[in-house]
């Protein structure tokens, strides 16, 4: 828009994309997989054990990484971002095998998660989920690590925006490591105003850990 001055302004309008129908979720995986192909049987038997899960169009967009759970009897939310994070760490660490700052899939989740909790911190005292430029470089050198583990790619777990503040690729990202932290330390108090997410997550894992998972 242009305003009465002459100078021209930008606007812009926030676009949520809203849960796909049963017709859109098979329209998609028509167009991804060739219909009666394996890959395809595999991704209808997903979407039918995932329920309302499979119908968020992001978890949908990770199909591929998913296809292992063809023969699984049911899914849970804390399985499916668990195998997404997981691939998009691996792909991650093979994005930079020859960085001086590499660090292997573990080192590269535990430091996702200390991230996370720090972006948490900040977000409790001031409402803000990203960190700028210097937050991040403080808390890379705080926390004893060389320099930037992560390559801010396409397929990145966390990006960086073009003034050099930090963010999670996805909210849900964000709440699925602050749920761990609340499990990893039971005693510590959170706040879960606009955290739906990280309470789902927190239910399941309880649930997960009371059955004998790790």
């Amino acid at each position: 828009n242009q305003g009465g001055s002459g100078e021209k302004r930008l606007k812009w309008e926030r676009i949520y994309v809203s849960p796909f129908s049963e017709y859109e979720i098979q329209t998609y995986l028509a167009n991804k997989f060739t219909v009666g192909t394996e890959n395809y049987r595999k991704a209808i038997q997903i979407v039918n054990k995932g329920n309302d899960l499979m119908s968020r169009p992001m978890i949908l967009s990770f199909i591929d990484d998913l296809l292992g759970f063809a023969q699984c009897e049911r899914l849970t939310l804390v399985e499916i971002y668990k195998t997404i994070i997981d691939k998009w760490l691996v792909r991650e660490c093979k994005s930079q095998e020859d960085s001086d700052n590499r660090l292997n899939v573990n080192d590269l989740y535990i430091f996702s998660k200390r991230l996370a909790v720090y972006m948490y911190d900040k977000w409790e005292t001031t409402g803000i989920s990203h960190i700028t430029k210097s937050e991040y470089e403080y808390f890379i050198e705080s926390n004893g690590y060389s320099g930037n583990p992560y390559s801010f790619r396409g397929r990145s777990l966390i990006n960086r925006k073009s003034d050099g503040s930090i963010k999670f690729s996805h909210k849900s990202f964000w709440e699925f490591f602050i749920a761990l932290d609340v499990l990893e330390n039971p005693g510590k108090s959170y706040n879960p105003d606009n955290l739906d997410m990280a309470k789902k997550f927190t239910d399941e894992l309880n649930e997960l850990y009371i059955q004998g998972y790790k």
